[in-house]
């Protein structure tokens, strides 16, 4: 998987820091050059539960090795830029190299995964990422009433 997020993270992730400092009104710059695609926990749980039950009707998956993400693509730039306008909150969102961004972990450039197998073995089509997000930003502390939360 890749980008993975969840509402109620004890240790933080993308989607709550950015939150975090969007509601602070703090200047943020964010990579612009990093593809890849956010990915909601709750998707990835609900396909794991979906190969499980097959798994244990069939007495094998299907494929042993997947890769899940939600569709489509994003930089963390677009990501960030995602994030302020589903809170509804201006933004003072720059975008920047990774060389002009420090960090001690290396990322890669291009990270995207094929989903294929999901579609073609299990007959799963992941809903796009933005799509995941804006129902998320639904869940976060505070804005539960403006929407309903997914079981």
């Amino acid at each position: 998987t890749s980008w993975l997020y969840y509402h109620e993270a004890a240790h933080g992730n993308f989607l709550l820091t950015i939150a975090d400092k969007l509601k602070k009104g703090t200047p943020l710059n964010v990579v612009n050059d990093q593809l890849g695609v956010p990915t909601n926990a709750y998707d990835l749980a609900e396909f794991i539960v979906l190969a499980l039950k097959l798994f244990f009707k069939e007495g094998r998956f299907r494929e042993p090795l997947l890769h899940f993400c939600n569709e489509g693509s994003a930089t963390w730039y677009d990501y960030a830029l995602a994030i302020a306008t589903y809170l509804g909150l201006p933004s003072d969102i720059l975008p920047v190299s990774s060389n002009e961004y420090p960090s001690r972990a290396l990322r890669p450039h291009y990270s995207l995964m094929s989903t294929q197998l999901l579609k073609s073995v299990y007959n799963y089509h992941p809903r796009k990422w933005s799509e995941a997000l804006a129902e998320t930003i639904l869940r976060l502390p505070g804005n539960e009433q403006k929407g309903e939360k997914r079981d």
